[in-house]
């Protein structure tokens, strides 16, 4: 299968690089996430305390 090697070369090659630009897209979106999402914590403990 001579018409595989340039295929393998290529994901050998595009693999980590994907993988990090994956890792910093998640990285980012998970921070992003967790900066709404502890607003969100906080307004719905302030609504908790209020309801208790």
């Amino acid at each position: 299968m001579p018409q595989m090697a340039p295929m393998l070369w290529s994901l050998l090659y595009f693999y980590p690089l994907s993988l990090i630009l994956v890792c910093a897209i998640i990285m980012n979106f998970n921070k992003n996430f967790t900066l709404k999402h502890s607003k969100k914590m906080k307004h719905l403990n302030s609504i908790k305390n209020w309801a208790w």
